[in-house]
């Protein structure tokens, strides 16, 4: 046991390296890495401000205002081009650090929860080695799975991996201090009969738990006890994971399922799981304190994400439909980890149009069944089972959430959920598997990690840039729009606008109601100089979503081009009242505003656009010049030294800046700006 207490977690956290090695040089996607990370005002560069934006707003309807803190540490640290650009190599090596932490606790809760389900080793076996070979097992299932690429490769991702590690720990020290409470299953109950599970029976050794100290069971004077200093660990531990990503509130579940096999409820052992789950509610306030803490951001989660931005509500009625259906597809990616991609388009309208959703629930059905009957392996096996469902409940559309639109399941759901089964092989080894096949299991379970391993390493590659990830995702899903669309912005980053036209066409071809790709073909067009198409594709994307903020940006601009300044003012103040947190909203009513030389009605929408984004260059240069014009010369510097502060490359504010020097009689630093702003941009000055 000495050595396995060091080469076990070795081979985890090896493992894991090896197997996502290639993350290590990949670069960000634009697949929310882009609005979360590598363009969010607030992390380029950090800022106080934007830091706290993160605890007060919501970011794209979503709340992790730990994770995105998070981000922020790293962004503050991480290593920028020439050009001031945020580079990913921290991001990524740290979500492959944590995933090994991860696969450690998942090993230290295996091993927990073993002590007081899987009873005797066996005739001549190491009851502790057992479990920890075992538990191993069930933690490189969860390390090298390949459904957990998408999370580990995935600088957005961290969200899932950050709130699972802090997860995981929660769970582990919730057992431990079940664990402390009282004896596990194993243990006599009241009568002095031993628990169907794992009784000792004769002629076999087992080897005994030394019971702890008094001191440790009560306390001792001046300090807390042992079952104390766990139960404060969890909880501080479940905080935390809350507020890196919601969805952890559900995390009860899990812990009701797993601390059932410890302490006071022993002498239910014998009714069932049933009884077992009621026990462990009635008899235990950390759950509730649980359930009291997680409220408010389950709450505020769904306040951020209403229903009126999701486009299809299934009916209530056939939800539990939709998710035996996401559930069978996850039990299958689990047995058969191939053509796994980024959109699987298992949205709640495609599987409920077609006929497989009424035979779909037959496989969680089946497999329950299956475990029911298994004799006295029945409550741990169901157990794992329950782990993996109350891992995926948030996510499984009982609930409606916005993704679904794109469709219901995803790999990065099952990233806590993977749990259950690596619990459920580690029980397999320790518990089921008889003392003759052990060895020959053995080596089974080691084939099959290294497969999924390799398969993992495979997968990890996909994720290297847009373009392979993208590319992969229509080879996975031929009907994914969101991928041509993706496919588009990657290729209108590259100045190929013809080729990203040919991309929105296509995702709108794929799907007629989706407005984003409406709205970035009319960009496309009024860049290529027809703007009579790109008003229809605006108006277009307005029909099918009247609440869209950017459709009404897009096209108030196009209209402000063409001088229909009361137009364009009108979308603009739309979309001002229908999104007020918005600064490009702001900002695009100004200019509005300015055109029309209502300079105080201006000044007030750049004073909102700073309020909102203190660092955005273009309202600060934009009030310096309506200033300048009013002969306020020195707010106007003011607003220009900002600009420039803000974005050294921005050629306008150099040069309004310099002219605001040299009004001020600063030559010397007028003449450095003039040369700045020349060298920016050559051209800029000859016309005024």
């Amino acid at each position: 046991m000495t050595r396995s207490r060091y080469l076990i977690p070795a081979l985890l956290v090896l493992a894991t390296g090896v197997v996502f090695l290639p993350a290590f040089r990949h670069g960000f996607v634009l697949m929310d890495d882009n609005f979360n990370v590598f363009e969010n005002p607030a992390l380029n560069p950090v800022s106080w401000h934007g830091v706290l934006q993160f605890w007060t707003h919501p970011v794209e309807h979503h709340m992790y205002p730990l994770t995105s803190t998070f981000w922020a540490a790293l962004a503050a640290v991480s290593p920028r081009d020439a050009r001031g650009v945020l580079q990913p190599g921290l991001f990524h090596a740290l979500n492959v650090a944590m995933h090994a932490l991860a696969a450690l606790l998942v090993f230290a809760v295996a091993r927990t929860w073993l002590r007081a389900t899987a009873g005797p080793a066996g005739k001549g076996v190491s009851r502790d080695g057992l479990f920890a070979r075992a538990a191993c097992a069930g933690a490189l299932l969860f390390a090298v799975h390949p459904v957990q690429v998408e999370v580990v490769s995935w600088v957005t991702g961290g969200k899932d991996v950050l709130a699972g590690l802090l997860s995981l720990t929660a769970l582990w020290q919730y057992l431990r201090f079940r664990e402390a409470q009282g004896g596990g299953a194993g243990e006599q109950t009241d009568s002095g009969a031993t628990s169907e599970m794992a009784g000792p029976k004769k002629g076999l050794r087992e080897e005994a738990r030394p019971p702890l100290p008094a001191g440790e069971r009560a306390g001792v004077r001046g300090r807390p006890s042992a079952a104390t200093r766990h139960a404060v660990a969890a909880t501080a531990a479940f905080a935390l994971a809350v507020v890196a990503k919601s969805t952890a509130g559900f995390l009860p579940l899990l812990a009701c399922a797993l601390g059932s096999a410890f302490g006071p409820e022993r002498n239910t052992a014998l009714r069932g799981p049933g009884a077992r789950l009621q026990a462990e509610w009635r008899r235990n306030g950390v759950l509730l304190l649980w359930v009291l803490m997680a409220l408010p951001w389950l709450l505020l989660a769904k306040y951020s994400q209403p229903e009126r931005l999701i486009n299809y509500i299934p009916r209530v009625w056939t939800r539990p439909l939709v998710a035996c259906d996401a559930i069978a597809f996850y039990l299958y990616k689990l047995a058969v980890p191939w053509s796994m991609g980024t959109d699987y388009g298992r949205s709640p309208l495609v599987v409920l149009s077609r006929g497989w959703i009424f035979l779909t629930w037959l496989v969680p059905a089946g497999l329950l069944a299956l475990v029911a009957g298994s004799g006295r392996h029945r409550t741990p096996l169901l157990v794992c089972a329950g782990v993996f469902v109350a891992g995926l409940f948030p996510v499984l559309g009982l609930i409606p959430f916005r993704f679904q639109d794109y469709s219901t399941v995803a790999d990065r759901y099952l990233y806590v959920a993977m749990l259950g089964p690596g619990l459920a092989a580690a029980y397999w080894l320790a518990a089921v598997v008889g003392d003759r096949k052990r060895r020959a299991a053995a080596v089974a379970a080691v084939a099959v990690l290294a497969l999924l391993g390799v398969r993992s390493l495979l997968q990890t590659r996909v994720w290297r840039e847009d373009r392979t990830l993208f590319t992969h995702a229509l080879d996975v899903n031929p009907r994914s729009y969101i991928s041509h669309h993706t496919l588009g912005i990657r290729a209108e980053r590259r100045n190929d606008i013809a080729l990203a036209a040919a991309h929105f066409e296509e995702a709108i071809r794929r799907r007629q109601d989706f407005p984003p790709a409406y709205i970035k073909l009319g960009a496309m067009q009024a860049r290529l100089g027809r703007p009579a198409d790109a008003i229809l594709r605006f108006q277009q994307a307005i029909r099918i979503e009247p609440g869209n903020v950017d459709a009404r940006n897009n096209l108030g601009t196009v209209l402000a081009a063409q001088g229909r300044m009361a137009e364009a003012m009108a979308l603009f103040s739309e979309a001002v009242t229908i999104d007020p947190h918005s600064a490009g909203t702001h900002y695009n009513l100004g200019v509005a505003l300015a055109g029309m030389g209502k300079t105080d009605e201006a000044l007030a929408q750049y004073a909102d656009v700073l309020r909102i984004n203190p660092r955005h260059a273009e309202a600060h240069n934009n009030s310096g010049a309506l200033l300048q014009r009013r002969g306020e010369w020195d707010r106007a510097l003011f607003h220009y030294a900002q600009a420039v502060r803000l974005d050294p490359g921005y050629a306008e504010a150099h040069y309004n800046l310099a002219c605001a020097l040299r009004h001020a009689g600063r030559t010397a630093e007028a003449a450095v700006h003039f040369s700045e702003a020349l060298r920016l941009n050559p051209g800029l000055g000859q016309d005024r």
